[in-house]
């Protein structure tokens, strides 16, 4: 395998549980499959290094990898509903039909894996969309 930090994120969503590049030692080898055998994460030593800056970019911009798929469109949907608006408000403010408004509030839930429009505020607020006097 080769060291991309795109590549590696794509693995890990898609189930992997260790990455190590294609020309590591035999050894390296057998201690990966051991520990993923072992329910644990591997890693190997470029790749670690990889990952642990990708996770400090995260922490450091103070948002969650999902947060970063989000579109502008999302993002403008999620400000407004934590001001309050309604999905008719929205619509008319984007020019939008209300379905096109709702699947936006649908996707932002299974992105941000949260629940409900409260939680979607709570969310906002925490992370500066809007403040806790405008709702």
């Amino acid at each position: 395998m080769y060291a991309d930090r795109n590549f590696i994120s794509e693995m890990f969503k898609a189930g992997a549980k260790g990455f190590l590049l294609k020309d590591c030692a035999s050894s390296e080898l057998v201690e990966a499959v051991k520990t993923v055998y072992n329910d644990r994460v591997y890693l190997g030593p470029s790749v670690s290094d990889i990952v642990a800056k990708m996770y400090i970019h995260f922490v450091q911009q103070g948002s969650s990898p999902n947060e970063e798929k989000l579109t502008t469109r999302e993002r403008e949907v999620l400000m407004y509903l934590a001001e309050g608006k309604t999905n008719r408000e929205i619509a008319d403010l984007l020019h939008v039909s209300i379905k096109t408004v709702g699947t936006h509030r649908q996707n932002l839930m299974r992105k941000l894996g949260l629940e409900t429009i409260a939680d979607l505020v709570k969310y906002a607020i925490r992370k500066g969309l809007v403040s806790p006097s405008q709702h």
